[in-house]
Parts: structure tokens; C-alpha cells; sequence
């Protein structure tokens, strides 16, 4: 499940992203995501959601490692795609790749 789901269903369910980490072991690189319910009603944006409302104010060296090796894939995706076969996923690739340049 990737990170941005879960945050999605937390601001569903009333609780607040209030702690964000993000860690490398062995090659691997995770987020660690702490909440607390709230009776408020949640609204993330788009960058809050994909990149963490924490972690997207503290950037560091790991959460840019992250984001630059999900743009090189998203690239070798792209080059694999045939334009007329796959031009609705080439867009969302596209506006991925943007939103990702956009935070780094």
C-alpha cells in the first residue's frame, strides 16, 4: 500500500497526520506515519496526501532519495509506453512526473 492511500483513509476517518519519518534499511526506504483521531474533519491536498504534510515541511536527504527514484521510474515507464495505446496513462505519468519535479 503506498503511503499516499493511507493518508487518504486517515483524513477519511478523522485522523490527523501529526508525526512523519521517513527511514532507509537494507535498500528499502519506508515512511513512518503517526496519527491521532480528531472530531475535526480532515482535508489534505494533493501534495499532503502523495508526500506527507510532515514530511513535505522538513524535506531531507532520504525523502528527496525517494521522490528522484520514483521520477527515474516513472521515466522508464514512460519510454516502455506506446503513445497511442497507453495516451491516458502517459497523461497521468505526466502530471505524476510534474507533481513530483513541483516538490523537489
Amino acid at each position: 500500500i503506498q503511503s499516499s492511500a493511507i493518508r487518504k483513509c486517515l483524513a477519511q476517518l478523522n485522523y490527523e497526520v501529526i508525526a512523519e519519518d521517513i527511514l532507509e534499511e537494507k535498500g528499502h526506504i519506508y515512511e513512518i506515519i503517526v496519527a491521532d483521531f480528531t472530531k475535526q474533519q480532515i482535508q489534505l491536498t494533493e501534495i499532503e496526501e502523495k508526500f506527507g504534510p510532515k514530511l513535505v515541511m522538513n524535506k531531507n536527504q532520504l525523502f528527496y532519495k525517494k521522490w528522484k527514484h520514483e521520477l527515474n521510474s516513472l521515466y522508464k515507464i514512460k519510454q516502455n509506453l506506446n503513445p497511442q495505446q497507453h495516451h491516458d496513462r502517459l497523461k497521468e505519468i505526466d502530471e505524476e512526473i510534474n507533481l513530483i519535479n513541483e516538490v523537489i
